[in-house]
């Protein structure tokens, strides 16, 4: 019997801004992957990738230095989302 684990409304909500912010990202080469994250105290963090001719940090990467910089606790959620309709990955 397969049985499915549906995410809980955190998130869900962590999924969706990831999601959210992949489909506004366009068609720029340089930010190809969106990443939300979520603090103990329910704030969303998001942040996208930044391709350079080394790679560059992937949007995960990213979203952890944004949460750092505005004094986010611990981190309980994260997400990441593509470009182009890729959706979750």
């Amino acid at each position: 019997m397969l049985v499915l684990i549906q995410p809980l409304d955190m998130e869900r909500r962590v999924i969706e801004a990831a999601e959210v912010l992949a489909r506004s990202l366009g068609s720029d080469p340089n930010h190809t992957v969106a990443a939300a994250a979520m603090d103990t105290n329910g704030r969303i963090h998001t942040a996208v990738n930044v391709h350079h001719f080394t790679g560059g940090p992937c949007a995960e990467l990213v979203a952890l230095g944004v949460a750092a910089t505005v004094g986010a606790g611990p981190l309980v959620a994260m997400a990441a989302a593509g470009d182009g309709g890729r959706g979750l990955i």
